[in-house]
C-alpha cells in the first residue's frame, strides 16, 4: 500500500465522510472525558514538557483538544462491528489517550512502550495508565499480555523496523500476526496504523499486504494507513 495508490486516495475521501458522521459522537465523548479531568492539575503536571513549537515532538500530544478527539476517532473506528468488550493493549501506547477511551468504554487496558520519554510517563501516570516498558522486535513473542484479549492495537507505528531501518519483511510480519492470534479472543481485532515512509510513501510492501490478506489466522481490511485484522 502506497499514499499515491488509487485505493488510498479513494479512502481518504471515505474517512473524511465517516468522521462527518460520528462528529456528534466524537464530540460527546470527548466533552464526557474532558469534564471528568482535572484539567488545572493536568496542565501543572505537564507544565514542564511544554513547547508551543513542539513540532513532530513529543510535546506535541499536549494539544489534548486535537489528540484526544483523534484518539477517541480512532476507537469508534477500530471497534465498529465488534461485538465484545473486553482487554486492549495498545503497542507504543504514548500518552495513553486511545486507553483512555477504551477505559471509559468498559475495557481493561494495557499499554506497552518503551522507556525514555518522560513526558509520555508523566501523563500515563496521570491518568492512571498501566503500562509496561518493552522493546518489540523481530521474531520476538510480545511481553506477558495475557490472553482472551478484545483488541490489540498499534497507531503510528514505529516498531516494525529491523535495526538497520529496513521495513520489517515478511517472515517478521508473520510472526508477529501469530503471536497476537494466540491472545486475541476469537474474532477480537488486531489494528495497526502505519507511517508513510518518507522516501518512498509505501505503508507497507505489496508482499506485507499479501501476508495480511492470506493468513488463515484473520480476515484482513485495509483502510487508509490502517491494517484491520480481525481473528477467525
Amino acid at each position: 500500500m502506497n499514499v499515491s495508490d488509487y485505493r488510498y486516495t479513494w479512502d481518504r475521501a471515505r474517512h473524511a465522510l465517516y468522521r462527518y458522521r460520528l462528529r456528534n459522537e466524537i464530540e460527546s465523548i470527548y466533552a464526557d472525558l474532558i469534564a471528568g479531568l482535572d484539567e488545572a492539575a493536568f496542565t501543572a503536571a505537564l507544565r514542564p514538557f511544554w513547547n508551543p513549537f513542539a513540532g513532530a515532538g513529543a510535546a506535541k500530544y499536549l494539544a489534548v483538544e486535537v489528540w484526544l478527539r483523534e484518539a477517541v476517532f480512532r476507537y469508534l473506528l477500530c471497534t465498529a462491528g465488534l461485538k465484545q468488550t473486553g482487554p486492549v493493549v495498545d503497542l507504543g501506547s504514548g500518552t495513553g489517550y486511545f486507553l483512555w477511551v477504551c477505559r471509559e468504554h468498559g475495557h481493561k487496558i494495557l499499554g506497552i512502550d518503551i522507556e525514555g520519554e518522560p513526558l509520555y510517563d508523566a501523563c500515563c501516570s496521570f491518568l492512571g495508565i498501566p503500562r509496561v516498558e518493552y522493546r518489540i522486535e523481530p521474531h520476538k513473542a510480545l511481553s506477558d499480555t495475557g490472553h482472551e484479549l478484545c483488541m490489540v492495537t498499534a497507531f503510528m507505528t514505529c516498531f516494525d523496523r529491523f535495526e538497520d531501518g529496513r521495513p520489517w519483511d515478511v517472515d517478521a510480519w508473520r510472526f508477529f500476526l501469530a503471536d497476537v492470534r494466540t491472545r486475541l479472543k476469537s474474532d477480537g481485532r488486531l489494528v495497526i496504523k502505519f507511517n508513510a515512509q518518507a522516501d518512498t510513501g509505501d505503508l507497507y510492501s505489496p508482499d506485507v499486504h499479501r501476508v495480511f490478506g492470506s493468513t488463515n489466522d484473520y480476515r484482513f481490511r485495509p483502510f487508509l494507513d490502517y491494517a484491520i485484522l480481525t481473528a477467525r
